[in-house]
């Protein structure tokens, strides 16, 4: 089944009379990707101090030969700074899929290596 876009959601959230209140539909969408998201676990980013707000995946078009790919925005936060929101890029379902597939070490070195500055809101 393929995941719907935060669009689309939007589009279905107004259609039924969800809310009136705009700010209420991104709270209201990205809580569906939180619970409904089969490709995700929370828990194991829990573990290391990131929240993992959102994520958007969107096409893009690779010059050499018109091939489309995705690309994966990831909007997190780290859960000692929740006010602080901050993102990544993943080019391509293999990079995305290995992303997905670390276990706790390598998300540990992932963001350590990304995120140098906050490594120290990070938890061991």
């Amino acid at each position: 089944m393929k995941r719907p876009t935060p669009e689309q959601l939007l589009d279905f959230f107004k259609f039924i009379g969800f809310s009136n209140d705009d700010e209420y539909y991104e709270e209201a969408i990205s809580e569906f990707y939180k619970r409904f998201d089969p490709q995700f676990e929370h828990e194991k980013y829990h573990e290391i101090g990131i929240h993992i707000d959102r994520i958007i995946r969107e096409p893009y078009l690779i010059e050499e030969g018109n091939v489309e790919e995705s690309k994966t925005v990831i909007y997190f936060y780290f859960e000692k700074n929740p006010t602080d929101e901050l993102s990544f890029t993943l080019w391509g379902a293999e990079e995305e899929e290995s992303f997905l597939l670390f276990d706790k070490q390598e998300l540990i070195h992932f963001f350590e290596l990304r995120f140098r500055r906050f490594s120290k809101l990070l938890s061991y």
